[in-house]
């Protein structure tokens, strides 16, 4: 198994709770391909935190199969 780098962004997620119908917000550290899957396929807002503040992403390890 082979180790590799990826940057993760931090993000802003807003999303409507399904329980008491309010919009949450909470933070989440993902990749860029994370987040757009994220708001395409939940509907959500993503916004994207790291590049608001004008702050390098955060190189994080990640296993791939070799």
């Amino acid at each position: 198994m082979k180790k590799t780098k990826k940057p993760h962004f931090l993000y802003l997620v807003e999303h409507k709770n399904k329980i008491t119908n309010k919009i949450e917000s909470e933070l989440k550290l993902m990749t860029e391909v994370e987040a757009s899957h994220l708001a395409l396929t939940e509907d959500m807002d993503v916004w994207n935190t790291h590049q608001a503040l004008d702050i390098d992403p955060e190189m994080l390890d990640v296993d791939v199969l070799a």
